[in-house]
């Protein structure tokens, strides 16, 4: 996105000039400031890591596969219905963050 906005900054004048210029500012800093960023526990998170009954100590990249593997094993086949409902609070969580407009009114963000 730096680089595109970098390119298309030149053809543009008046505000859209002046926009592209902030955008551009913005995505600096926010460049600068990704390396000493570090990801929150999420209720997500915190969800995934009871199903899986695992701490803090197991990296949150692997939750999903574990939860996977685990299902995969048969080990929530006697829970399903427990496992349906957590499972779509899961799905509503990624969802807000990638387009919170696919959800139901109910399921959106506040």
């Amino acid at each position: 996105v730096h680089e595109f906005i970098r390119d298309l900054k030149p053809r543009l004048g008046g505000m859209d000039g002046y926009q592209a210029l902030c955008a551009q500012m913005l995505l600096e800093i926010a460049l600068r400031e990704l390396p000493e960023w570090q990801p929150q526990e999420t209720a997500d998170d915190a969800r995934l890591r009871a199903l899986c009954d695992v701490g803090p100590e197991t990296p949150r990249e692997t939750l999903a596969a574990l939860l996977a593997a685990r299902i995969a094993a048969g080990e929530f086949d006697a829970r399903m219905d427990e496992l349906a409902g957590d499972l779509l609070a899961h799905v509503i969580a990624k969802v807000r963050v990638s387009r919170p407009k696919h959800l139901e009114p109910e399921h959106r963000a506040d």
